[in-house]
């Protein structure tokens, strides 16, 4: 299970579709680290990994977006508007 922190776009940068990394941190071992979206979409769709979104107040999961090529975006809980678009940016 890792906590998504941050994300890099692609240009032009307008929503989760242009995001190319993110920035993960993995509270078991304290590792942080950056994976490709690709990397991530196989390690939750093939590996059975779990990442998540965490503001503090509200946990969103990451799932697989349905896009070709899929991508990765949050699903809040019901009633919260929330995306991966809310992470910090890093270069």
């Amino acid at each position: 299970m890792v906590q998504l922190l941050a994300v890099q776009l692609s240009e032009p940068g307008t929503d989760e579709n242009h995001i190319k990394m993110v920035r993960w941190y993995n509270p078991q071992d304290g590792s942080i680290n950056v994976a490709t979206v690709a990397v991530m979409v196989d390690w939750i769709q093939n590996r059975r990994g779990v990442a998540y979104t965490y503001d503090g107040n509200i946990r969103s999961d990451v799932v697989v977006s349905n896009l070709v090529p899929p991508g990765i975006r949050a699903k809040p809980p019901n009633g919260v508007r929330q995306t991966l678009l809310d992470l910090p940016r890093f270069v």
